[in-house]
């Protein structure tokens, strides 16, 4: 393999990396950390890893039968 070669494979390694780190800061979402517990029969969701805790669903949020839709 020449030097021309191993230097193009080692950039189009690198884009790869780069692409899939791109992409994988796009899939991030709000609702990564939310977290839902029920006390004394009503649910309350944390956006904020468990910080603050709210009876009010965040904006977007929506389940079907205890199941999250969104």
């Amino acid at each position: 393999m020449t030097i021309g070669k191993k230097i193009g494979t080692l950039i189009a390694c690198g884009a790869l990396v780069a692409a899939i780190g791109a992409v994988s800061v796009s899939a991030s979402s709000p609702f990564t950390t939310l977290r839902v517990k029920v006390e004394d029969g009503v649910k309350y969701y944390s956006a904020d890893d468990g910080k603050t805790w709210s009876a009010e669903a965040p904006e977007g949020y929506s389940e079907r039968d205890g199941i999250p839709t969104r």
